[in-house]
């Protein structure tokens, strides 16, 4: 068991990196992509009509 700042209580390292990877690649993708799915497919279709 250990104790974090971020989640408390962790049982094992793994979970503690599995935790730190999920929160980095959830930041990472919350800054790449505001919008959400729809401007980007959006996008392509002007794109493609030009």
């Amino acid at each position: 068991m250990r104790t974090t700042k971020n989640w408390g209580t962790v049982s094992s390292g793994a979970e503690l990196h599995m935790l730190a990877h999920a929160e980095r690649t959830r930041k990472r993708l919350a800054k790449k992509k505001p919008t959400g799915q729809r401007l980007s497919a959006f996008k392509v279709y002007k794109n493609i009509k030009h």
